[in-house]
């Protein structure tokens, strides 16, 4: 009778954030929440379980049969149409919060929701006669036939006296077809199926932007442009892009500038500069500031569209899920980093440097295998110190004292250990 969307529903609402907003990461927990359902034993079965079914009566003034009447059926049936059974998940969180699951057929009316009941305050500042009708708030989520949100508070009504009342603040998402019809559930999941990935083009030159946004959308890209770094703040208070094409100079404002400021506040973000600039300093500044790539202009479509897929690429990580060395906990499938039991922040670049490192234990790594591995443009980086600066500051987050290394050592000579 429950519905594995239900069981889905169930787990959505009360699992922990994942640490990105991606398929392998949101499955993690929400398997952790049906780990952590207490199982009902046989003798709470009739306190937590209810099994019903839907017996004859009418429909718009139209009698209609009960279900061991339908054709088909048994009449001597014992197949619930309609189940209501608490649950429990027994972590942390939610410990001693009752969850409630209905599921049924020839309902009275065709709907999915959820309700969050908020507790009942311990103390009510009100007189007795003001607050006697007064009720802990409700958070509805309408999932179907509307998706919708709606919670339900007190409030004062106007006037000298205190007289509160029940109100209810309403959102309602519709999402429509062009010929004003409803998508269904299964377009909906369509549609996001096949939703392109959105990039984000910053440049003053209105006529390359014109150009990009073609080409980009001709091979299922969606372009957002933005001719200055304000528009582009606006943009992405809005919406988060795949990847940035950067442009050095903005009228208000240095692309080199903006880009650290986009390393700080999305350190996840690939950023790809583009500009006229081609000489070998102009590029290393840009990638040692934290650009992902680096394309001069004018350059071909192609090689365009080949960076931003291989940016755009997940990388490969090793097998293992995790590494452990001395107090140094690696987290590989979430990108995350603890040194004893404090949480360490790095940027993609320092994660995949440490990650080449720490895969490969008691042997000397060579600047040229991390150049290769990581940078993959040896030649750009020969005479460079972008990996001595990245140690740096590597060491700096995970080394209890840099000047002493435990982790990362380096070998004189051309060499790196871990």
């Amino acid at each position: 009778m429950f519905q594995n969307h239900l069981m889905q529903l169930l787990a959505l609402i009360s699992m922990e954030p994942p640490s990105r907003f991606e398929a392998a990461q949101v499955q993690d927990e929400k398997v952790k929440v049906f780990r952590a359902l207490k199982p009902l034993s046989s003798g709470s079965l009739a306190d937590n379980l209810m099994l019903g079914q839907y017996g004859p009566g009418s429909i718009d003034g139209r009698a209609v049969a009960g279900y061991r009447q339908e054709p088909g059926v048994d009449p001597d049936s014992n197949t619930p149409t309609f189940a209501a059974m608490k649950v429990e998940i027994d972590n942390w969180r939610w410990r001693d919060v009752p969850f409630y699951l209905v599921s049924g057929k020839r309902m009275a009316a065709k709907e999915t929701r959820i309700i969050i009941q908020f507790k009942e305050v311990p103390h009510v500042m009100f007189r007795p006669e003001t607050a006697a009708g007064l009720r802990a708030n409700r958070l509805i989520l309408g999932v179907f036939p509307e998706e919708k949100i709606g919670l339900k508070i007190q409030v004062k009504a106007p006037g000298a006296k205190e007289c509160l009342h029940p109100a209810t603040m309403s959102f309602n998402y519709e999402r429509r077809r062009e010929d004003g019809g409803h998508f269904g559930a299964y377009e909906m999941v369509l549609l996001d199926c096949i939703i392109i990935t959105t990039l984000l083009a910053i440049d003053d030159d209105p006529d390359i932007l014109m150009v990009l946004k073609a080409n980009l959308e001709l091979h299922e890209f969606t372009l957002l442009t933005a001719e200055s770094l304000a528009a582009a703040r606006e943009i992405l208070a809005a919406r988060t892009p795949a990847l940035i094409l950067l442009d050095l100079m903005l009228p208000d404002g240095n692309g080199l500038d903006f880009c650290g400021f986009i390393k700080e506040h999305y350190p996840h973000l690939p950023i790809i500069m583009i500009s006229a600039k081609d000489q070998v300093a102009d590029r290393v500044v840009g990638l040692e500031l934290g650009a992902d790539d680096y394309l001069i202009k004018p350059f071909a479509t192609a090689e365009l569209l080949a960076r931003i897929r291989a940016r755009l690429r997940p990388p490969a990580l090793p097998p293992s899920e995790s590494l452990t060395f001395d107090g140094l906990y690696i987290d590989l499938q979430n990108q995350r980093i603890k040194v004893g039991d404090q949480e360490v922040s790095l940027t993609p670049k320092q994660f995949q440097l440490l990650v080449l490192l720490a895969t490969n234990p008691d042997r000397l790594v060579t600047r040229d295998e991390i150049q290769q591995s990581i940078w993959r443009n040896p030649k750009l980086y020969a005479w460079s110190r972008v990996i001595d600066v990245h140690i740096q500051h590597l060491r700096r987050k995970i080394e209890p004292n840099p000047s002493e290394p435990r982790y990362i050592i380096t070998v004189v000579g051309p060499w790196l250990s871990f």
